[in-house]
């Protein structure tokens, strides 16, 4: 699976609104999907068992979130992609700036999450959906690469954002 370095603010459109215009999205490029929970995890970490890519604490000049030292950014708002350093595996912005939405629904644990690694699609709660990585107004604790939170989709969202991925074996 190819990961495209396309992590974006929605400015506040809902995540249902956003998934709407993904549909043409998708349809021009062929089958890029929404990032897997999974695919994303490994992504971000890059090889690393740290919070951060870059190792255990946040430091400066990293990422942008409230308390990442970005200087610019820092709890006012998003940067622009490829503004921090990119990690090992060349993805830029996978810790703070905007909160990705995964493909998976929200569950308060992994208790039943499918064995093969596929998106958790099913006993949904209600319309949440998972968000990884952090944005421009979270802490650092809220940007570590473990973290993940839920939220609704019909919530209108300046925070958040996706990153699309290709499956390179069709």
């Amino acid at each position: 699976m190819l990961l495209l370095d396309t992590s974006g603010s929605m400015e506040g459109d809902s995540i249902n609104a956003l998934n709407a215009g993904l549909v043409t999205f998708r349809e021009q490029l062929g089958k890029d999907e929404l990032d897997l929970l999974r695919v994303w995890e490994y992504a971000a970490r890059a090889g690393t068992r740290t919070p951060y890519w870059w190792g255990r604490d946040i430091g400066t000049g990293h990422a942008n979130c409230a308390g990442c030292g970005s200087l610019l950014w820092d709890g006012k708002e998003t940067a622009p992609t490829g503004s921090f350093p990119a990690n090992p595996f060349g993805l830029h912005d996978t810790v703070g700036n905007v909160w990705e939405r995964v493909a998976d629904c929200w569950h308060g644990s992994y208790r039943g999450a499918p064995a093969d690694g596929s998106a958790w699609l099913n006993n949904c709660a209600e319309s949440r959906r998972v968000l990884r990585g952090g944005s421009w107004g979270s802490f650092p604790r809220r940007a570590r690469v473990s973290y993940r939170d839920g939220y609704d989709t019909d919530y209108r969202y300046n925070y958040g954002g996706l990153r699309l991925a290709q499956d390179l074996n069709p």
